[in-house]
């Protein structure tokens, strides 16, 4: 399957919420919570310098990819976290598709793609921010082991940037780029419109939407409800299921995924997370030595969302379970 020119989507506006606006401003972050609790995602534009950063990381990305094979399998590398092994590195999935994986406190990439990352992962910050209240009081990213920004501690963080490279050439041409599926055990999964077009959204009502068609490439994003988010938010989110179809052209994209740590996000999908609060000694009543983290800030910041917009409060929630069936642990 082919993936169409680019062209009109009933579910995207003509003039997508901002990245900025969604980061400073109430009003931008109702918009960006309504829109994800709708259809499942929401297209976010980026500033110039932002788009800039994303751009630049695609082309040496897509430099990267060119390179023999050989050099990229030097680049594989393999770590532990708290409940699992992980990758970081080059790795080929299968035929359709091979994958750069970045991390936080992780080996130094072989691309430039510093500033790219600090973009995706601020639009993740962004969309937990506007979402945070849809999940149980005192949950936020530092209690589930969220690491973002670049004080990690030294630990790699679980949450991958990604950048993944689709052929679509004769050899890959039996295998599909991907299969419907939704991002585990995420939260929420941040993709940057690629030059050439293949994401396909499934939204809210059941509808397949091609929402790369009518994005503008490196400087609007998608933001995908992934299934972590789904489970902590008993339903009121709902994780996007979404594919990638082939096209005639190479595709380069870039994935970023706000992951918990593995063995709360395998908790929360087996709806054993988060614990009763008085159990929990990550639920803190006073404030650690040494300051408040970035981590903390940004639970500050959802708390004054939530205080400030008693206007529009969350949809009503429904208890509802992540099954196998849907959702893979998979780490590549």
């Amino acid at each position: 399957m082919s993936t169409p020119k680019r062209r009109r989507d009933e579910d995207v506006s003509d003039a997508p919420l901002t990245l900025r606006e969604a980061e400073t401003s109430l009003r931008g972050a109702a918009g960006l919570r309504e829109a994800l609790a709708r259809h499942s995602y929401a297209v976010v534009a980026l500033d110039a310098a932002d788009a800039l950063a994303v751009r630049n990381c695609a082309e040496a990305g897509l430099a990267y990819f060119n390179t023999p094979e050989a050099t990229k399998r030097t680049h594989r590398h393999v770590f532990s976290d708290a409940g699992g092994a992980g990758l970081c590195g080059w790795n080929k999935p299968h035929a359709a598709k091979e994958v750069l994986r970045l991390r936080r406190g992780g080996p130094p990439p072989p691309v430039a793609a510093a500033a790219a990352f600090g973009v995706v992962e601020r639009c993740a910050c962004a969309a937990w921010c506007a979402v945070a209240s849809l999940v149980p009081e005192h949950v936020d990213l530092q209690a589930m082991g969220c690491q973002v920004g670049s004080g990690g501690g030294g630990a790699v963080s679980s949450s991958p940037f990604d950048l993944m490279f689709y052929p679509n050439d004769a050899a890959a041409a039996r295998v599909p780029n991907s299969t419907p599926h939704v991002d585990s055990p995420g939260l929420v999964t941040v993709i940057p419109v690629a030059a050439t077009p293949g994401l396909r959204v499934r939204n809210r009502s059941g509808v397949w939407r091609d929402v790369e068609a009518t994005g503008r490439p490196c400087e609007e994003v998608v933001i995908l409800v992934d299934a972590a988010l789904q489970a902590l938010s008993k339903g009121a989110l709902e994780a996007c299921t979404h594919e990638v179809a082939k096209a005639d052209e190479p595709r380069l994209s870039l994935v970023y995924e706000l992951r918990p740590a593995m063995d709360i996000g395998r908790a929360i999908l087996e709806g054993d997370w988060p614990p009763d609060e008085e159990d929990c000694p990550l639920f803190m009543t006073a404030p650690p030595r040494g300051g408040v983290s970035e981590n903390a800030a940004l639970a500050g910041l959802a708390a004054l969302v939530d205080e400030e917009d008693e206007d529009d409060p969350p949809a009503k929630r429904r208890r509802t379970s992540v099954g196998e069936a849907q959702v893979e642990l998979a780490l590549l």
